[in-house]
């Protein structure tokens, strides 16, 4: 869906966010900063990501209230955050009902959902919930990276890129630069860079693939452009970084 509002719905239907496609809505789009809601009193403060329905019409059942909300996760990026992430929600007595990269789903009773409680228990751990649509998109232009990256396809797409992401993410490619450009300082081009070079870091210190293949694996149109794409990066070349014992690699959430 790629509407201008976001939107809860009753019964156990998602919350879509906006402007975010729904094929990425099953895996990538979380966390949000406004609502649709129909009028009516609400007392305190709207929290964002909550479905506030005014009271002549809530339901009394709380079984029939429960919805599924989607939240979108910064720092999210690896099996472990998403455990990590899982186990958080579960000890606050959320039903988690679908986690991956950057994105959870939760069952919960909108009417008690506690939005600070969360945002308070992830940030403990390093993750950060989202609510400004620029960086909402931006985080999940670097999940759909990451993915492109160690899903093994990267090697027939690399010079599609731009094309994966307007697919993969449903908007247009200018629209995907200016908003990671804003939220995080240098262009799509540059991060994907660094995130494929780490790449290359993590299958060197593995010692199971040669140069020549890891560039077949990564895209690379040869060994002379890895190496010195590698070498701009690091410093050293992926040789030296391999006789060095290969310690000098950063965790994918920690990329920049």
């Amino acid at each position: 869906m790629t509407g201008t509002t976001l939107a809860g719905h009753r019964g156990a239907q998602t919350v879509h966010i906006e402007g975010v496609s729904p094929r990425v809505n099953t895996w990538k789009s979380m966390h949000m900063n406004e609502v649709y809601h129909s009028g009516g009193c609400h007392r305190g403060p709207l929290e964002p990501g909550i479905n506030h329905r005014p009271a002549s019409n809530r339901l009394q059942n709380q079984k029939e209230i429960m919805d599924t909300i989607i939240l979108r996760v910064k720092n999210m990026v690896c099996p472990r955050c998403i455990k990590v992430v899982k186990e958080e929600l579960q000890k606050l007595g959320l039903e988690v009902v679908h986690i991956q990269l950057g994105t959870v789903s939760v069952k919960s009773n909108t009417e008690t959902f506690e939005w600070q409680y969360v945002k308070s228990t992830l940030e403990k751990e390093g993750f950060e919930l989202l609510e400004d649509r620029q960086a909402m998109l931006a985080e999940a232009i670097k999940s759909a990276i990451i993915e492109f990256i160690y899903s093994g396809t990267i090697k027939e797409n690399y010079n599609n890129l731009s094309a994966h992401l307007t697919q993969v993410l449903g908007k247009d490619y200018h629209t995907l630069t200016t908003a990671f450009s804003s939220a995080e300082k240098m262009t799509i081009e540059k991060y994907f860079i660094l995130q494929r070079v780490e790449r290359v870091k993590e299958l060197l210190s593995y010692q199971e693939l040669n140069l020549s293949e890891i560039a077949r694996k990564l895209g690379y149109s040869s060994i002379s452009h890895l190496s010195g794409q590698f070498k701009s990066i690091v410093g050293i070349s992926p040789t030296q970084f391999k006789k060095d014992g290969g310690s000098n690699r950063n965790s994918i959430d920690n990329v920049q």
